[in-house]
């Protein structure tokens, strides 16, 4: 479709209905569309897009265009002689800006405006080309419109490359789907983005690779990449990557569904990136791995989920300029952090339950973090822990997290007081209640006194008796709580509503604290991390 400019697309659809002014419809429709064909810079689509082309222009060549809304006639009710087109009066750089946020092909279509946006296109920096974009009707096609969709993709994307002028490319994205199958196509395209100095590469691959996906040499070698992003969908797939590889100066890489032969791959990709800042690892594995190293020195950013890392290997992170962590998988037998002080957040979740001593272990290594997260399995872990005096034996306390986020079963105090024991100077708790019943649970009241915790967050409260009680504890036993936010969930009608006067009641460490409830109505009802 075309864009929807009203001002700009009226002032230049007045200038075609001038030059084809024909009172017959038809005959109209057929000059408009040879005008477009007959254009140099106009690239071949498909005959529905050219029909949406001219469907669009329609609407401001009828005279009955009258009929849109107020608003729309309003921004159309000057006379021609003083209409002015804004959209075209902007400097080059900001129809740039506008255009990189379209389609390739919404982009193209631009070139029927007027003069100056037929050859626009050809220089855009930011290509955008998706394959669904062609096959928006797909459910309902054959076999035989799929290929013919196929094969208009194709050339769309090869013509608007090849009449590009010689502009540098700043953003290329590729999207396709499991009907383009031909690898050295798609190499091909890469390596024209890579001649244009691309910086920002997005690559998404459908799973129908047979054989391991080999990115163009040139790629590897690349001097002006800034981002790259390549997702293999549907699957895994093989990434077969060169013995020479520098990319000096690659910030941002991101990796999904990747499967590398070994770890000296993964390792020699990392250490070929000397300025990179953000790593992400999603759905990545090795074969066969046993020990994997992360080291690099700008790395700010790391973030593996749900890998494929064999337990019983050996993790290694030497990022000393790393501030934020995401980990979703399973903890290795032995797992190394050196020199993260400059840790800001830690975000943990466990694939499966593990061994408590191995956890709390992996946790010692978070010392230096200033926010953690622990999300799934944490909270039948640590019941274990106690159990088996494993938090005893830990006589190093995280001292710098200021902020701890947990899910846990609103079920017993123990593992909240242990964490805070833990966790001496948090001064910011955020609870998200999960999986919680209305059984009754003896609470246990301890002696803790928390001298720094100043907010307190809860989420998903659903007004039972044991969460009542841990929301007491806590309000008991922080005696500097400046407010405590209480979520609430949608409360069942066997839950009494008294709750709030019994939290509100309820004696106080700091008689100068708030109780704030936020209802059902006014939040999504969504954990918070």
């Amino acid at each position: 479709m075309i864009i929807p400019w009203l001002t700009s697309l009226q002032n230049s659809a007045i200038l075609i209905k001038k030059k084809y002014s024909s009172k017959n419809e038809g005959n109209r429709k057929g000059k408009v569309l040879e005008h477009l064909q007959q254009s140099e810079f106009w690239v071949s689509v498909t005959e529905t897009a050219l029909d949406d082309c001219y469907s669009n222009l329609i609407l401001f060549l009828s005279k009955d265009w009258m009929t849109m809304s107020k608003r729309q006639q309003c921004l159309s009710s000057n006379t021609e002689g003083s209409a002015t087109d804004r959209i075209s009066s902007l400097p080059d750089p900001i129809i740039y800006h506008i255009l990189s946020f379209l389609p390739a092909v919404d982009v193209v279509q631009t070139c029927i405006l007027s003069k100056r946006w037929g050859i626009l296109w050809c220089s855009v920096p930011t290509l955008d080309f998706d394959n669904s974009v062609f096959n928006i009707a797909r459910k309902n096609f054959n076999k035989k419109k799929k290929k013919k969709a196929r094969i208009h993709f194709v050339k769309f994307v090869e013509n608007v490359l090849l009449m590009r002028d010689g502009s540098d490319i700043y953003k290329f994205r590729l999207k396709l789907d499991a009907d383009n199958n031909n690898t050295n196509r798609v190499c091909a395209w890469i390596s024209l983005a890579i001649r244009r100095n691309v910086q920002v590469l997005q690559i998404y691959i459908p799973y129908w690779i047979d054989q391991p996906f080999e990115l163009p040499p040139s790629l590897l070698r690349c001097k002006s990449l800034r981002v790259l992003e390549l997702w293999f969908e549907l699957g895994q797939a093989s990434l077969n990557l060169p013995t020479s590889l520098w990319l000096s100066n690659l910030k941002t890489l991101y990796l999904k569904s990747v499967m590398f032969y070994d770890s000296q791959s993964v390792e020699s990709l990392i250490s070929s990136c000397p300025a990179l800042e953000t790593l992400v690892l999603e759905s990545c594995g090795v074969s066969q791995m046993k020990s994997l190293t992360i080291s690099t020195l700008h790395l700010k950013k790391l973030t593996i989920t749900d890998s494929n890392y064999v337990p019983g290997g050996k993790l290694r992170i030497i990022t000393p300029a790393l501030t934020n962590l995401s980990l979703t998988f399973t903890i290795p037998d032995i797992c190394v952090f050196e020199e993260l002080h400059s840790l800001s957040e830690a975000v943990i979740s466990l694939l499966d339950k593990q061994l408590s001593d191995k956890v709390l272990q992996f946790l010692r290594g978070l010392r230096d973090a200033k926010s953690v997260t622990l999300c799934t399995h944490f909270h039948d872990i640590m019941i274990s822990s106690l159990a088996d005096n494993v938090f005893v034996s830990l006589q190093t306390p995280l001292f710098n997290v200021k902020c701890l986020k947990m899910k846990v079963y609103p079920r017993s105090n123990r593992v909240i007081e242990s964490l805070l024991k833990y966790c001496p100077n948090v001064e910011a708790l955020a609870l998200d209640f999960y999986l919680n019943t209305d059984i009754p649970q003896s609470i246990e009241m301890g002696n803790l006194q928390l001298d720094h915790l100043t907010s307190v967050n809860i989420e998903c409260f659903s007004g039972y008796s044991n969460e009542v009680e841990v929301v007491k504890y806590l309000l008991n036993c922080s005696v500097v709580l400046k407010k405590m936010i209480v979520c609430c969930h949608f409360v069942k009608n066997s839950v009494s509503v008294d709750y709030k006067e019994l939290i509100k009641s309820c004696p106080r460490g700091s008689p100068d604290s708030e109780i704030v409830f936020i209802e059902p109505l006014y939040w999504k009802s969504k954990p918070c991390f």
